[in-house]
């Protein structure tokens, strides 16, 4: 079964998000953004989204990632969820949605999407001062044995 991947999100963020995906994972099939802008209402987004879930054809499943959870995006996602049946990730990143991708080409379904997400999540947010830190106390410990 073949997998919709749409990104919905506070301003332009799911179209960058997007737009990074393809540069990094190639051109993308069903990959589409929706973005809830200041001069917008949450009732307008709810209606291109519930536009792009009729258009989708029967056989194919859904996957939403938002942005922020509990953000206006992410409660117009969730409202959705009374009339249609779709699967829906939260808290996206680029390393996230990359995966997300690849997942698609191992022909994981969308439940299995999200929780391999769920899964790579922590991995993909790092303090970099503690890896150098780290890297710091090994060289210490090599000159010391020497």
């Amino acid at each position: 079964m073949s997998v919709k991947i749409i990104a919905v999100s506070h301003g332009r963020f799911s179209e960058g998000l997007v737009d990074s995906v393809q540069m990094l994972a190639g051109e993308q099939k069903d990959l589409v953004y929706y973005g809830l802008f200041p001069e917008e209402t949450v009732d307008d987004l709810r209606e291109k989204l519930r536009a792009e879930l009729e258009a989708t054809p029967e056989d194919m499943e859904v996957l939403f990632l938002s942005d922020v959870f509990h953000g206006s995006p992410f409660n117009t996602i969730v409202d959705l969820m009374r009339d249609f049946k779709f699967y829906h990730l939260t808290g996206i990143n680029l390393s996230l949605a990359v995966v997300a991708m690849m997942d698609r080409y191992m022909d994981m379904g969308a439940e299995e999407i999200c929780r391999h997400l769920m899964d790579e999540g922590a991995g993909t947010i790092m303090y970099v001062n503690d890896m150098f830190h780290a890297d710091d106390a090994e060289e210490e410990d090599e000159e010391e044995e020497e």
